[in-house]
C-alpha cells in the first residue's frame, strides 16, 4: 500500500492510500485523478516492486518534478522526497507489507471525501 499526503497550491491537504501499480492524470482512468490544466490526461505512472517506490512521468507537456528536478523516472522514493505534479505537492509513504505494519486508519490516512474531492471507486477525482 502506498500511502500519500497530497497539499494544494492553497494549502489544503488530503491523505489517501492506494496500492500500486496506479497511475496520476485528469482521465477518468486513473486511480488518483487531478482534474487541472497541468495535469496531463495520464501524468505519473507510480509502481513498486521489492526495492521500493518508483515513478515515471509519462510525457506530460507540464512535466513531474522531485525535489525541484524534472524526472523522466524516478526511485527508490524516499518519504523526504517532494513530488510536484500540476497543483499537487505529494509526500509518499510506502508501508512494507500491509499486514506487517499499521493500517491506514491507524496512521490518520483515509480514502473518503473532503470537501475538494469527489471518489468515486475505482477512481479519486480531485477539483481544484
Amino acid at each position: 500500500m502506498i500511502h500519500m499526503t497530497l497539499t494544494f497550491e492553497d494549502g489544503r491537504q488530503d491523505k489517501l492510500s492506494l496500492e500500486a501499480p496506479f497511475v496520476i492524470g485528469r482521465s477518468s482512468e486513473c486511480a488518483l485523478r487531478i482534474q487541472h490544466w497541468r495535469v496531463a490526461k495520464a501524468h505519473l505512472r507510480v509502481r513498486r516492486d521489492h526495492t521500493g517506490c518508483y515513478l515515471e512521468d509519462l510525457g506530460s507537456l507540464g512535466g513531474t518534478r522531485v525535489n525541484g528536478n524534472r524526472l523522466a523516472r524516478y526511485g527508490p522514493v524516499q518519504q523526504t522526497d517532494e513530488v510536484v505534479v500540476g497543483p499537487c505537492l505529494l509526500r509518499f509513504a510506502i508501508s512494507e507489507y500491509d499486514g506487517a505494519v499499521a493500517s491506514a486508519e491507524q496512521l490518520g490516512l483515509h480514502t473518503r471525501a473532503l470537501s475538494l474531492i469527489h471518489i468515486s471507486e475505482p477512481t479519486r477525482l480531485l477539483s481544484i
